[in-house]
Order: C-alpha cells, then structure tokens, then sequence
C-alpha cells in the first residue's frame, strides 16, 4: 500500500465520525421538517376550510354568515338607506301649507362630537322622508310616517323644508308632534329580517290585524295553498356555479346552499337539489316585501283623484241643489198658477153654466119668436092676398067707372 493510499484510509478514518454526525443531524433535520410540513399542510387545510366558513359562512340553520353575505348585507341597507339623519328639532311652527324650519339637536351635536347638522349636510331641493321617533300618542302607532319634504332653503342654523304633497288634516297634525324626527335619504326598504325574531304580540303592536298572518308565518314552512310567489326553497349546490345577484356574479361551490325562489329553485335542478333544514323543511313561505315608495307615490296620487273627484262631485252637488232649488221655485209658482187655473176654470164652469141656462132661455124664446114669426107670416100672406084681391077689384070697379063715363 502507497504512502498516498495509507493516508487517504487514515483521513477516511478520522473523517468518519463527523461525516456520520453530519449525515445524522442531515436525516434529523429532514425529519423535522418533514413533520413541520405535514403539520404545516394540515394548517393550511384548516385555515383554508376556515377561510371558506369566513367567506361563505357556516352551513345549516342558525350558521354564521360569511364575509360574502355579509359584504352583500351591508352594501344593501347602505344601498337601500342612503344617508339619515336623527335628532331633528323644529325651530318653529309650522305654517298652513305645513313649511317649517328644521335642524338638528344641539344637545345630540355636543353628545356626538364630529356630527354634521342636517342643515349643514344638505343643498336645496334635497328631498328627504320623515318619520317621527318621539314617544307614541294614543291611537297612533310607533314611529308614523309623516310625509315626504323637499329643502327649500338652508343656512347654518336650520333648513326650511315643504311637504311634496298637499297635507291631510291628520298629516298636518303629525306636524305639531313635539319629536325628535328621523329623516331619511331613500325610503327605508323592507326586508324579512326587520320583524324577525318578534312575538305575535310585538307584531299585533306594530302592524294592522289583516297583515298579521303573513309576517308571523314569514321563514316558516310553506303550506299547499300557499301562492308560488310565496314559496322559496333552499337548494344545496351540487356543482360549481354562478349568479347573479344584485347586478353582479357570485360563484357557488358544491356544498353551499342558498333560498331561492321556487322558479329559481327549479331552475337550478342541473347543478343544485332541495337542501331540507333540521326539521326536514325545504319550502319556506316567503311574504311579498312592499316598496313603501311606490305605495306612498300611489296612496298620494289615488288622494289626489279622489279629492279631484270630490271637488268635481260637490260642485256637482251644488249645481244639483241650485237646480233643485229653482226647480222647488218653480213648482210653487205652477202650483199657485195651478190654484188660480183652478179658480178661474170654477169660475168659467159657472159662467158656462149661466151662459147655457141663458141660452137655452134664448132658444126657447127663438122657438116661440120663430113661431110668432111663421104666425106673421102665414098673417101678413094672408092679408097680402086679401090686399091683392081688394086691389084688383078696385082695379076693376075704375076701369068699370071709366068705361061707363065715355
């Protein structure tokens, strides 16, 4: 064996050890983070499961909502509300056609530093929608509407609003409540979680007798008569996809669910099946929410026909009882005309009754005149004849005295 040989197995050797502690510490190390991976992978597995629950939120009944609902919760109220403001006060009384100034509390100001005033925070013809918060009063109910009003003119200290419309006397009495008000931007919007979770008896004090029913049964299981417009169904997704939903896309993973309408629902059943709650219930009734907009628009424009009607129905009235009275008028003077046709037709029947009496009278003394004069006149033929023969014999005896007295 060379020198070189001898030297190189000797160094081996000697290497040996540190190359073995090397090679160990090399295996540990890859053990270690080996399981670190593991346990590293299994994290991530976790937090992505947990980020999908944050995202999409916690299935079943009850689940928590996930960043998605959400984000699409607070860009609806925030859609639906607009701006509001709480505390106004008014800073006068209200005149006939119901114009005051308004402005906000200045007790609210200093309890919340940094609050813009309503009458700072406005520009004209800035239309807002006004609700009374003050304590209710007997007979009416929590927070009333009070109408819609348009900023007319504004300055630092207060803002003079009008109503939109012309005012009942009721509406113009909600005016002298002594509030606070709440006015809003946008028409609040309903929404099915507004009265969830109150009682029969909490419902019974805010809403009408004949509308009970349907928000009692809001979210609850649908019934066989009920209308297919108020029937939803909740669907689990059994492929991914997409819809959309308030003007935009969300995408849906197997798994997730979601309440559609029935139509919806059904026309989903490629990619999606009924998903029943705990309580085995698919269909859900779901009551028609109500834009509240839309019906105050129609309630004012219907008010301003009927009074349109009405105006045109009392002038009517007062044409029918002008008419009416001249036709009473009328008829007093016929029936005064009757009474003295009727006296003068007495009066002519008497007449009459005198005129004939005295012409039978006349005719009866004709008859007899008639005969006196057919007696006169057989007389005066009669005479005339003895007048001719007692002519001619004169005649006769002349010419006899003549013919003898030659």
């Amino acid at each position: 064996m060379s020198t070189a040989s001898k030297v190189l197995l000797i160094l081996s050797v000697l290497f040996m050890p540190v190359l073995l502690y090397f090679s160990m510490r090399t295996l540990k190390t890859y053990e270690s983070w080996g399981t670190k991976a593991q346990s590293m992978a299994k994290n991530v597995e976790q937090t992505e499961a947990a980020n999908k629950l944050l995202v999409s939120g916690e299935p079943g009944e009850g689940g928590a909502p996930g960043i998605r609902q959400l984000r699409a919760d607070i860009q609806r109220v925030v859609a639906d509300r607009g701006r509001v403001w709480i505390g106004i006060k008014k800073a006068g009384r209200p005149d006939a056609n119901g114009t005051l100034r308004v402005q906000t509390d200045p007790q609210l100001l200093q309890a919340r530093p940094g609050t813009v005033p309503f009458q700072q925070s406005v520009t004209a013809d800035t239309l807002v929608f006004a609700f009374d918060d003050g304590p209710p009063r007997p007979g009416q109910p929590a927070s009333p509407y009070i109408g819609q009003f348009k900023v007319t003119a504004r300055d630092d200290n207060a803002a003079t609003i009008s109503p939109t419309e012309k005012l009942s006397a009721d509406e113009a009495k909600r005016l002298t409540s002594p509030g606070p008000w709440t006015f809003y931007e946008q028409m609040p919007v309903d929404n099915h979680q507004a009265f969830g979770g109150l009682d029969g008896k909490a419902l019974a004090a805010l809403l009408p007798e004949e509308s009970l029913p349907e928000y009692q049964r809001d979210g609850g299981k649908a019934q066989a008569n009920d209308a297919a417009a108020n029937v939803w169904t909740r669907v689990e997704f059994t492929k991914a996809h997409e819809l959309d939903i308030d003007g935009g896309k969300v995408a849906y993973e197997p798994g997730e669910t979601i309440l559609l309408d029935r139509g919806s629902a059904t026309s989903l059943k490629t990619v999606a099946k009924e998903a029943p709650d705990a309580q085995g219930v698919a269909n859900f009734f779901h009551r028609r929410l109500r834009d509240y907009s839309y019906l105050f628009r129609e309630f004012y424009r219907q008010r301003t026909a009927l009074q349109t009607d009405l105006a045109r129905d009392q002038n009517n009235l007062e044409s029918i009882k002008g008419a009416l009275a001249d036709a009473q008028a009328e008829e007093t003077f016929l029936k005064a005309t009757i009474a003295d046709l009727r006296s003068d037709l007495k009066q002519v029947q008497r007449d009459a009754a005198a005129a004939k009496a005295y012409a039978n009278k006349l005719e009866g003394r004709l008859t007899a005149l008639t005969d006196e004069v057919a007696q006169v006149t057989q007389t005066n033929r009669e005479l005339a004849a003895k007048l001719a023969a007692g002519q001619l014999q004169a005649a006769e005896r002349i010419n006899e005295q003549l013919s003898s007295s030659r």
